[in-house]
């Protein structure tokens, strides 16, 4: 997977910067009611367009099996 590192100012924590190495993430998407949920490897990580936004890893979810059935 390519690398890329992006700086933006000024960091959450201090004067230090915030590097976000990574272009790509692994995705669970669902595009819409009643459609599957679908696993993207490759799906790009939101830009962090103002000193004032935060972008958050996530390490766990949960998922209800009944969601994607949801109605329209």
């Amino acid at each position: 997977m390519a690398s890329m590192t992006q700086t933006v100012e000024p960091a959450i924590h201090g004067n230090e910067p915030i590097l976000q190495s990574e272009k790509s993430q692994c995705a669970l998407l669902l595009h819409g009611p009643r459609q599957r949920y679908t696993l993207v490897r490759n799906h790009p990580i939101p830009a962090l367009d103002d000193a004032a936004e935060i972008l958050v890893q996530t390490e766990v979810i949960g998922l209800n099996p009944i969601d994607w059935k949801s109605p329209q």
